[in-house]
């Protein structure tokens, strides 16, 4: 079985950007409403929640999940302009 190249690119730029400290998913999901709230008052969560924000950028799986997250929040506020 052959593994493509992008794969391994993309394997080995993940690994290089690990940390001591990561914040798993669960910590992730369980911290993203908090993250948006901050992001949407305009503070910068990245300085409060540095591992949060660190884990969505390497997970696709959360960053998708934040993305529908501000997603629904910015059609809830529309909604009720």
């Amino acid at each position: 079985m052959r593994i493509p190249e992008e794969t391994l690119r993309k394997f080995v730029v993940k690994v290089a950007n690990t940390r001591p400290e990561e914040a798993g998913c669960d910590t992730c999901f369980e911290h993203l409403h908090e993250f948006a709230d901050m992001l949407q008052k305009g503070e910068d969560p990245a300085d409060l929640m540095p591992l949060v924000e660190h884990h969505l950028k390497m997970c696709s799986s959360c960053g998708e999940e934040f993305d529908a997250l501000i997603e629904a929040i910015e059609a809830a506020q529309n909604a009720k302009s």
